[in-house]
Formats: structure tokens, C-alpha cells, sequence
């Protein structure tokens, strides 16, 4: 809402009598506008917006090269005896330091392993891996992967108008109960009414006549991509020892 200090609206002198934003038509006072400077208003027509998708929330990629730990359950870890320094590329571990003293090997200890572990070796061969008959059990380990999940974008396709009304009123007190002007508008245009002499603008409020929203469908936000495994090293693994008796 504006108030001209002419009638018809023809200004020179505009003042402004605005409602806080997210304003739901309930009475609001802001600063007076005097009679001297208020001889017409000018109100704005409703607005009706049309739908829009919510932005989603993005998720960043993530991959074990930026600190992200993933969500598989079963880890392995070859340790190299080796005190050289070898190429660690295809060891499922990000440490080159061996674990063994010069001149000694590692070496699988006497006693089964702890509960829930398997004792592996690494394949390190070319070609396709073959495991030796006291490690049968061949798994497959990943060192990182690459997500190229991803979403196609969200849209809204108008499939009903919408029908918006309301009125709008103005008053001579900061309380909204000495109405001077309540005139009814819709969408279409703003309006213009005069004002009688000796009324200051104080308040005002505004109550939906009409309101109909219009209607949207939803489309777009299918799943594209997939999570893909990298680095690859295979385990050749004994079986779990046999519970006790």
C-alpha cells in the first residue's frame, strides 16, 4: 500500500505503508502517515505465484581420498614385511612403512585368528588371481570408489488456474478498529481510491474473499548413476576355524 498526497493518485509524493514479509493479512501498524501527505492509495494487486520445485539439499561427493569413511563392513589390510620401499598402489592400506624389522618377514601366527578375522594373503600376481589350496577363499577388496549418483532436476507443470481475491482495509487508529476505506481486489491490477480530508493512516489489514489455489504436477527427481567400486585387490583366505566343541 502507498499513500499519494494527491487525489487520483497522481503523487508528486509517494509514502510507502508496507506489511512485513510472509504477511498473512492480520492488522499491522506501521509508521503514521499524516493527513497532509495522504489523499489517495494506491494498493497492489494480489499476487499469485506459480509453483516452483523446493531446491534439494546437494550432498557433497564423497570418496576415501577426502576423509570419507565408507559404509562397507568387511575391511582387509595387507602388511608387508619388506622393509625396501615397494610400490604401494594396489595394498589396501594408505602407509608405506612396513610392519616387520630388517631381515624378518611377516608370517601367519600359530593361533587362529580373533573372532570374526580371516587369515589372507594378498595376491600380487598378474593376470587372473589363482589362490593356493591353504588359502581357498578368494575375496575382492576396493580402495575407493566413484559416485556418479545423481538426480534429474525437478519441475511443476500448471494443470489448474488459480482463483485469488481479498480485502483490503485501511484505518485511522494503530489497532485496525476505525476503518476509513476497505475496497476489494483480485490479481488482475492495483487499485486507486481517495481518501477524505483529515484521516491519518495508522493501520491496516487484509482478509482472502477468494483463495483457491492452482494446481501443479510434480516430475523430474529420477535416479541416475551408480556407486562404482575402484582399485581393486584380491585375498585369498582360509575358513573360519571351527567353533570349539
Amino acid at each position: 500500500m502507498r499513500a499519494s498526497d494527491s487525489p487520483l493518485c497522481q503523487g508528486p509524493t509517494f509514502t510507502a505503508f508496507g506489511a512485513p514479509a510472509g504477511w498473512d493479512g492480520s492488522c499491522v501498524a506501521a509508521d503514521v502517515v499524516p493527513d497532509d501527505s495522504l489523499a489517495s492509495l494506491v494498493i497492489a494487486p494480489v499476487t499469485a505465484t506459480p509453483c516452483e520445485p523446493i531446491a534439494p539439499d546437494l550432498t557433497p561427493r564423497r570418496s576415501a581420498g577426502d576423509g570419507f569413511v565408507s559404509p562397507w563392513k568387511t575391511f582387509a589390510r595387507a602388511c608387508k614385511g619388506d622393509p625396501t620401499p615397494t610400490d604401494d598402489e594396489d595394498v589396501f592400506s594408505n602407509t608405506d612403512e612396513p610392519v616387520c624389522a630388517p631381515g624378518e618377514k611377516c608370517w601367519p601366527p600359530a593361533m587362529p585368528p580373533p573372532p570374526g578375522f580371516r587369515q589372507c594373503i594378498m595376491y600380487l600376481g598378474e593376470g587372473e588371481p589363482l589362490c593356493p589350496d591353504d588359502y581357498p577363499l578368494q575375496h575382492v577388496f576396493y580402495r575407493d570408489f566413484v559416485d556418479t549418483r545423481a538426480c534429474t532436476p525437478c519441475a511443476c507443470t500448471p494443470t489448474g488456474e488459480s482463483s485469488c481475491s481479498a480485502v483490503v482495509s485501511a484505518y485511522a487508529d494503530a489497532t485496525c478498529t476505525d476503518p476509513f476505506t476497505s475496497i476489494s481486489i483480485g490479481t488482475s491490477a492495483g487499485l486507486c481510491v481517495d481518501v477524505m480530508a483529515g484521516v491519518d493512516l495508522k493501520s491496516m489489514s487484509a482478509a482472502w474473499t477468494t483463495n483457491r489455489p492452482g494446481m501443479c504436477d510434480a516430475s523430474g527427481g529420477e535416479l541416475s548413476g551408480e556407486v562404482t567400486p575402484t582399485h581393486p585387490s584380491t585375498f585369498c583366505c582360509q575358513a573360519l576355524p571351527e567353533p570349539p566343541r
